[in-house]
């Protein structure tokens, strides 16, 4: 998923901008993009909406109330504190949110981290069993000594030779794509 058009010509106009110049950079909303997927799917524009306005200093419970239903609203904003996008400060009973930058950063490290990590481990055992097999039937893969202990037979029917260069192609376009978070990550 990533941020519309809208969005990110918000983000980019003069409430974040001085004199000309980007207050927000674009490695950082390429960021963020990445950052709003970790969020659930619903309501995500108004949750975008919201994170527009709050990145922008507009802040104020009030205002927000303004973008949807209370429910809605409300929801999204527990969403985006818990997801640690937003945090909620409280003062004489008049509620204001605060973009957490420093948080929201370091948790989509981690998050672009861990899943490099588990890509990399499924791309090396599809790289170190070249040579599998799959039950036509149960969708189960064999490496070639599981599947002689089995007799190359599975669910009755024999298993067929089980190419996988498309998805190691596939995992390795998805270590590309995470590498170019970390490194617009690392210019923030």
């Amino acid at each position: 998923m990533s941020l519309d058009v809208n969005l990110t010509d918000r983000l980019l106009q003069s409430p974040i901008s001085f004199n000309g110049r980007l207050k927000e950079s674009k490695e950082f909303i390429d960021v963020l993009d990445y950052g709003v997927t970790l969020l659930s799917p619903d309501n995500i524009v108004l949750k975008m909406e919201m994170l527009s306005l709050i990145i922008k200093k507009t802040r104020t419970l009030e205002k927000l109330m303004e973008l949807g239903t209370k429910h809605a609203v409300q929801s999204s904003l527990y969403n985006l504190e818990q997801n640690g996008f937003i945090t909620r400060k409280v003062k004489e009973n008049i509620f204001s949110y605060e973009f957490n930058r420093t948080k929201i950063l370091f948790k989509i490290k981690k998050d672009l981290e861990t899943r490099y990590q588990q890509i990399k481990d499924v791309k090396d055992y599809y790289i170190s069993n070249d040579c599998l097999f799959v039950c036509s039937h149960c969708k189960q893969l064999f490496d070639y000594a599981k599947a002689m202990e089995h007799g190359f037979i599975c669910c009755g029917a024999r298993i067929s030779s089980f190419d996988s260069t498309s998805i190691v192609q596939n995992l390795m376009d998805k270590m590309v794509f995470i590498e170019e978070k970390l490194k617009a990550l690392s210019k923030i």
